[in-house]
């Protein structure tokens, strides 16, 4: 298998992903980059297809032997490099001009809010809150997010994927 997309119904690929066991860091990253990347962490494959088909996900995983019985795209993986696999992602399902980073909570997959500093006062530390002057909330699990000194280490390693994904 050459790591393109190997099953699915004939239809442009989605970027409605779920990502299997095999590749937790590659669903983190890719919540990083603004992909609707859920993680799927059991072993059961024909879950894992059910729930591709239901919400109509592609599939990603290095699983080989994964069952065709359903129509459902499957994006095979070949590295076992992180930075390797969101690089043929990218390529393999043509994100380049759709990433959106630090769009999505990096733990519920749901897309993130503005809010008000003010609103966040309580919630995060004092020193973020006096240096921060723009905060994001999930609104599903409440976790708050701000372009703190990390970010800038996140950027930079975002650029080293972006510029691997263009060659």
């Amino acid at each position: 298998m050459d790591g393109s997309i190997v099953q699915g119904p004939g239809k442009p690929a989605s970027v409605r992903l779920i990502v299997d066991f095999m590749c937790g860091k590659l669903a983190r990253w890719l919540r990083v980059l603004g992909v609707d990347a859920e993680y799927y962490g059991e072993t059961e494959s024909t879950k894992l297809l059910k729930r591709a088909l239901n919400e109509e996900r592609t599939v990603v995983t290095r699983n080989t032997r994964i069952p065709s019985a359903y129509s459902v795209e499957v994006l095979l993986v070949k590295s076992e490099i992180p930075e390797e696999q969101i690089v043929q992602v990218i390529k393999d399902l043509h994100l380049e001009h759709r990433l959106a980073p630090f769009t999505r909570c990096n733990v519920c997959n749901v897309e993130l809010n503005d809010v008000e500093k003010d609103d966040v006062k309580e919630k995060v530390p004092l020193y973020v809150f006096q240096t921060q002057g723009r905060f994001k909330m999930c609104g599903s699990c409440g976790r708050i997010y701000w372009p703190g000194t990390h970010t800038r280490s996140m950027k930079a390693y975002i650029d080293r994927i972006l510029e691997a994904s263009n060659e």
